[in-house]
Formats: structure tokens, C-alpha cells, sequence
């Protein structure tokens, strides 16, 4: 796993490129906390809400799943991958993260599935930290790199 030295590191050498970040403030000594997007999605209903319309909120309903996007894209060469983790603040308020691996070569804003296991409305502000990445190195370049994003839903 790399440090923040290494991080901001391959960051200022352009190995790594992670837009639209604060490196003061999102940097972490083990990783790069990612933000929550202005749009997100109800699956099961199709719907798509824009958080200018709710005063920059996310209004996440009880026992409710969402998809949301980072504001930030993430540009992994192919000698990294990633591994995303929730933020323990939206653990404790009851909102479960999925998380997982981010493939050598990707290259966009990350796709999160977002559920409200509360029994009450929870709020999300674009810009709230929501995961943290970690960045790991690849035991040498693999054959098959992440080659798009065709199964990712584009329509946030």
C-alpha cells in the first residue's frame, strides 16, 4: 500500500492523476479520501435525482439502494491498482458503501453503490467524503488492463 509521501509523489511525476482533488485536505497517510458527486440514482425505480435541486443535498431514504459517482476520476496506470474502503463517519451514520477493487488502467470517476440501512432519512452534501482509496502496487504490468467502462452507469 502506498504512503502519502508516495502518493503525492507519483501525483506531482504525473504516474498518477486523480482530478478535482484538495491534496491538503484528502490525502490521508494510507490513502485519498474520494467525495460524493452532485447526482446519484434509485435503481429500482430508474430515478435520477440532481442535488442542486434538493440545496446541494443528497436525500437518501431508509432501506433505500442508490448509485452515486465521485467527484473525483481517478487515472490508475497499469502498474496500480486500487482498493476502496467507506469512510467511517457514513458507517456510524448507517450508510453502507460497497467497495472493492479498482483495476490497473481505469480511468473515470468511480461508481458507488450507496444503501441507507437506517430507519431514518440520512443527508448527503456534494463533496462529502465517502470513500477513501488505497493505492497498491501490481506485482509487475498484468496482460489485461481495465479497458473502459461500458458496464458502469453513465446515466448520473
Amino acid at each position: 500500500m502506498l504512503s502519502d509521501r508516495k502518493i503525492r509523489q507519483l501525483l506531482e511525476e504525473g504516474e498518477l492523476d486523480i482530478t478535482d482533488l484538495n491534496e491538503e485536505e484528502q490525502i490521508t497517510p494510507i490513502g485519498v479520501d474520494l467525495t460524493v458527486g452532485p447526482s446519484y440514482k434509485r435503481p429500482a425505480t430508474q430515478e435520477v435525482f440532481h442535488a442542486e435541486e434538493n440545496g446541494g443535498q443528497i436525500i437518501l431514504q431508509p432501506n433505500t439502494f442508490y448509485h452515486l459517482h465521485t467527484v473525483e476520476s481517478v487515472n490508475l496506470p497499469d502498474e496500480l491498482y486500487g482498493r476502496t474502503d467507506v469512510v467511517m463517519e457514513r458507517s456510524l451514520e448507517g450508510i453502507q458503501v460497497t467497495t472493492g477493487l479498482v483495476d490497473p488502467g481505469f480511468d473515470g470517476r468511480l461508481l458507488l453503490g450507496v444503501e441507507n440501512v437506517s430507519e431514518t432519512s440520512k443527508t448527503l452534501k456534494v463533496g462529502d467524503r465517502v470513500v477513501q482509496i488505497n493505492i497498491h502496487n501490481v506485482a509487475g504490468v498484468p496482460e489485461e488492463t481495465y479497458e473502459g467502462d461500458t458496464h458502469y452507469d453513465r446515466n448520473l
